[in-house]
């Protein structure tokens, strides 16, 4: 793996995990939204696609189900959920699934963050050592 490698992916986990917060966020907005149901972001799909050694191979887009795939770069897709309301105005948020998704997508963007500012941070000081 190349030394901007790393940066990149971390950089992309960043984005997928603010996308992510964008989508939570509408969940909570629109708890009260008769008829709304909630979006995410499908990793399963995505990390099993992966993990069969699949992550080098450009992905056919001829369905809107398969994942994004631009300039070599994979998405999660934005999912619906359309499992059934026990509420009576058909919305199906959870506000209390919600808020904890929330916490847990933050705490880690700012992992990620920590990783990418801590692989900043050694790549300074080695051209710092080098030029000096």
């Amino acid at each position: 793996m190349k030394v901007n490698d790393i940066s990149s992916v971390l950089a992309r986990a960043m984005g997928v995990a603010s996308k992510r917060q964008d989508l939570l966020s509408d969940n909570v907005a629109n708890v009260d939204t008769p008829y709304y149901k909630r979006k995410d972001l499908n990793f399963k799909d995505m990390l099993e696609y992966i993990s069969k050694g699949n992550i080098g191979n450009p992905l056919k887009g001829d369905s809107p189900r398969h994942f994004r795939y631009s300039n070599g770069v994979m998405f999660p897709r934005v999912q619906e959920d359309k499992n059934l309301s026990w509420r009576s105005d058909g919305n199906n948020v959870d506000i209390d699934k919600e808020l904890v998704e929330l916490m847990q997508n933050s705490m880690w963007y700012g992992g990620v963050a920590k990783l990418l500012s801590q692989r900043f941070s050694t790549l300074r000081s080695v051209l710092t050592s080098v030029i000096r």
